[in-house]
């Protein structure tokens, strides 16, 4: 199934912080499930501010969240004083058989979360 679906997928959204208990998450881990992709998702620091919870701290910094099919979800926050923040990814090659027993001598690919390296703004960011 992964050599015809897709490795990634990118949703650019316009909604509050990616957290893993929000709707983002739940379709993100079906996907990363079956058939098998990563998934990041993100969202931009202004819609994200408008989110205040009820109870609890502001998480509004949480800008992007990365779900593949070998790791639970991974929030990723924008450190405050930073500008940006840069992912690094690297692939993983995994076996898999299809039906009749065979196997694909570890041909399927996917990209994995390797690092989060935040970026220090020149300006301060509120």
């Amino acid at each position: 199934m992964r050599a015809v679906g897709p490795n990634l997928v990118i949703a650019v959204l316009m909604d509050g912080p990616q957290l893993t208990d929000r709707w983002a998450s739940r379709f993100a881990t079906t996907l990363a499930d079956d058939p098998g992709c990563s998934v990041l998702s993100l969202t931009s620091l202004g819609m994200s501010n408008l989110s205040r919870p009820s109870s609890g701290p502001s998480r509004s910094r949480v800008l992007a969240l990365w779900k593949d099919a070998s790791r639970s979800a991974t929030e990723i926050e924008l450190p405050a004083g930073c500008g940006g923040v840069v992912l690094s990814l690297s692939t993983q090659y995994l076996q898999e058989w299809a039906a009749d027993g065979r196997n694909d001598n570890k041909r399927a690919a996917f990209p994995v979360l390797s690092g989060v390296y935040p970026i220090k703004a020149a300006f301060e960011l509120q």
